[in-house]
């Protein structure tokens, strides 16, 4: 292997042989902390990512019981 001249300092300094992420072998690197979310932040997220809220699919559900009764299926 040709010896570099090392191109970073910073926290991504690492040798170049080094695996990424967790795509080595061996136990995962898991020591991040906990991400705590406040009701708000998981609503906007949930909006976001086009999840529908629990009231969206109870309504979804009722109407499609009674969509089911108009056509004498339940």
């Amino acid at each position: 292997m040709v010896d570099h001249e090392k191109m970073s300092t910073g926290t991504n300094d690492r040798p170049r042989d080094a695996s990424i992420g967790q795509t080595a072998t061996g136990l995962p690197d898991d020591s991040g902390a906990v991400i705590r979310a406040t009701p708000q932040e998981e609503k906007a997220v949930r909006r976001a990512l086009g999840e529908p809220s629990p009231r969206d699919t109870l309504k979804r559900q009722v109407d499609e019981e009674i969509k089911a009764s108009e056509r004498g299926s339940e």
